[in-house]
């Protein structure tokens, strides 16, 4: 387990560093920036800074370390964004003969566009979208049954309390029948924090809250998730079917699971919900006969 470990951060740690040396390459080669300290000490702040608001934020909730992790969390957004588009050029470089540096300025300006996009994106209230299903033999009992569907949530002491508290107030005033979780539901361990939990206890639905686990529960450790469920009333379904009712019965599975045939039982039921963070499962799960499909993101239904 250890040598996995140490094997991951090497790999992430070298892809991480080459990635800022190809944006540098890049920039200096085709602008004619040679040994251009500036830019460097850009480059390597804005590296530094990710790594130390990851590791801060996993132990404090000052407002220093807030700081820190917002400012190196969008610039890794900002370095994923400017080394897609700066690897997209690459293509027009090859068949083209404009100038490069013509090139490259168009890519890093894609790029400006749309990191302010996201970053605004990010910053405003999530969106509610609302998607009404229709089933010609949908039992009585479930007709007007409303599913609130949450993901991505992040918690973490960078979060702000009062735009989670937000998020709880505006599904509780749908008045739902079940709240489903399709996993990341935090980022970091907030078990320091009663404030969290005791947001994420007024989530009110008459059939309750079921979440699953996502690749950023597994990050921060499948156990402080279980003790935030807990003491937050929220039921994970691990690679399990539970019976909700007569007509209704839900399905989850962790982040990584696979052996999906072992989480439903023979005799398929009236209605059927079945929750995972990865949408990639979708194919592997269909023909089990799930009629509503929540992912991250994402909602399929048959």
């Amino acid at each position: 387990m250890l040598l996995k470990f140490f094997g991951f951060l090497f790999t992430f740690s070298l892809i991480y560093f080459l990635m800022h040396y190809y944006v540098y390459f890049r920039i200096a080669r085709d602008f004619g920036l040679k040994a251009n300290f500036l830019l460097r000490g850009i480059l390597l702040m804005g590296a530094f800074l990710f790594l130390l608001g990851e590791f801060l934020i996993k132990r404090s909730s000052s407002l220093f370390t807030r700081i820190v992790y917002f400012v190196g969390s969008t610039w890794f957004g900002i370095i994923l964004t400017v080394i897609t588009f700066l690897l997209l050029s690459e293509i027009p470089r090859l068949f083209l003969k404009a100038n490069t540096s013509v090139i490259t300025l168009t890519a890093l300006s894609i790029s400006g566009i749309v990191c302010i996009y996201s970053l605004f994106n990010t910053l405003r209230a999530p969106v509610l979208k609302k998607v009404q299903i229709e089933y010609k033999n949908l039992p009585s009992q479930l007709d007007g049954f409303k599913i609130v569907h949450l993901s991505d949530l992040h918690l973490s002491s960078a979060k702000s309390l009062k735009w989670l508290e937000e998020i709880v107030e505006r599904v509780n005033t749908l008045s739902p029948n079940l709240i489903c979780i399709t996993g990341d539901l935090i980022d970091a361990d907030i078990l320091k924090s009663e404030e969290f939990h005791n947001i994420l206890k007024n989530l009110k639905a008459s059939h309750g809250v079921f979440a699953v686990s996502g690749n950023h529960e597994i990050y921060a450790g499948m156990g402080i998730f279980q003790k935030v469920a807990e003491q937050s009333g929220i039921r994970i379904l691990k690679n399990e079917t539970v019976l909700l009712s007569d007509h209704l019965e839900i399905a989850g599975i962790d982040w990584g699971f696979e052996d999906t045939e072992k989480i439903f039982p023979q005799k398929k039921r009236k209605f059927r919900i079945f929750l995972s963070h990865s949408p990639e499962i979708f194919e592997k799960v269909y023909y089990l006969n799930p009629l509503v499909f929540l992912f991250a993101q994402k909602i399929f239904y048959s």
